[in-house]
């Protein structure tokens, strides 16, 4: 599964875990909320925090509150909670 690089069980994001179930690309992500490749490349990885200027969007695209799948007070991107 050339999703999940690493192999192993990656803390994963939920916003890369939407992106997967729904096969939208990074760049078609990207493109729709007119933000860099590699911001949501860093976001998927949680490598970047995600300016609030691009929540509205993020959230229309998806279709879900911008709180499930960023930290509101962080504005990094949520991980998965292990259940």
């Amino acid at each position: 599964n050339k999703n999940n690089e690493s192999g192993g069980e990656n803390m994963k994001t939920i916003l890369s875990r939407l992106l997967i179930e729904r096969s939208i690309s990074s760049t078609v992500l990207a493109r729709a909320i007119r933000a860099s490749d590699s911001q949501v490349c860093h976001w998927r990885k949680c490598r970047m925090w995600v300016p609030p200027k691009y929540h509205k969007a993020l959230a229309e695209f998806l279709g879900v509150p911008i709180e499930e799948i960023i930290d509101p007070k962080t504005n990094l991107p949520r991980f998965i909670e292990e259940v």
